[in-house]
């Protein structure tokens, strides 16, 4: 158990070193003050500028701003359940406003789904289409590292 333990740090500590920030900017949606808080400490600190809110209208409000301003967001990581406006009303629209700017597919944001629900076909439930990946909580800085990977 030690060594492996030990191997895991060294590991974890060589994918640190190497690590090459996209520098994308990014906003987190989270109604839990604490999980919030948790992915801006790493966003800021392996993924770019970040800004986080709380409800899914300050979110969409906030993509919104930073479309119009021309320094629009590179990353959102969407709580599914959030007050006001849920994930799911959140993604579609984002999608839709990307599509009436007129950005092309490949230049949309990119959405990360954090969800509690470790089901991923009830993920596949609520979303068909207009995410990127998704992550169950708790999240590590493994599992968002290796997800920010995956959209690189």
């Amino acid at each position: 158990h030690h060594f492996a333990r030990q191997l895991i740090g060294i590991l974890i500590f060589m994918y640190d070193k190497n690590w090459v920030n996209p520098n994308w900017k990014t906003l987190i949606a989270d109604d839990h003050e604490a999980i919030c808080e948790h992915l801006t400490r790493l966003a800021t600190k392996f993924i770019g500028e970040s800004d986080a809110c709380q409800d899914g209208h300050d979110a969409l409000k906030l993509f919104s701003e930073a479309l119009e301003s021309g320094n629009p967001y590179d990353l959102i990581l969407l709580d599914i359940e959030m007050p006001f406006v849920e994930g799911t009303d959140v993604v579609d629209q984002i999608r839709e406003s990307e599509k009436e700017a007129g950005i092309a597919e490949a230049d949309q944001v990119k959405i990360v789904l954090v969800t509690g629900y470790p089901d991923e076909d009830h993920i596949k439930e609520w979303f068909t289409t207009g995410y990127n990946e998704y992550l169950v909580k708790p999240i590590s800085k493994e599992n968002l590292l290796k997800t920010i990977q995956l959209m690189r």
